[in-house]
């Protein structure tokens, strides 16, 4: 019901709290089930949870869960591109968690500019300027 908006600031909390399980699947599906809330609230837990998450698999299901699956609208993926752009080439990150960046990235804009920073950085720039 929560991506429905019954609830969905109740479900979050709820389901955010799992975000701490020493359990990775358990995690990773907390995430899913953020993703499926899809509240303001939940962008920057899913943020959190790809940069800081110990585990790969809590890692990509953020990435993923922000770019691609779940009930989020464009204004809020648009957020979470505003943080991937700069994690493209962020040399604290892991080389996959920097994949999982472009790719979310490539996801959100319909376009692909690998690995290149300046031009992630441009495209998020024109579309910040156009909205």
């Amino acid at each position: 019901l929560a991506n429905r908006g019954v609830g969905s600031d109740n479900a979050a909390k709820a389901i955010g709290s799992y975000l701490s399980d020493p359990d990775a699947r358990t995690r990773a599906t907390a995430v899913d089930g953020l993703s499926l809330a899809a509240t303001d609230e939940t962008v920057p837990m899913l943020l959190d949870r790809f940069r800081n998450d110990p585990s790969p698999m809590v890692q990509e299901s953020a990435a993923r869960d922000l770019a691609e699956a779940g009930m989020y609208t464009h204004a809020q993926r648009m957020v979470a591109a505003r943080s991937l752009v700069g994690w493209v080439g962020d040399a604290s990150l892991s080389v996959q968690q920097r994949g999982w960046a472009t790719h979310a990235l490539t996801d959100i804009a319909g376009k692909s500019f690998g690995n290149n920073v300046v031009a992630w950085q441009s495209w998020y720039n024109q579309q910040s300027s156009s909205e």
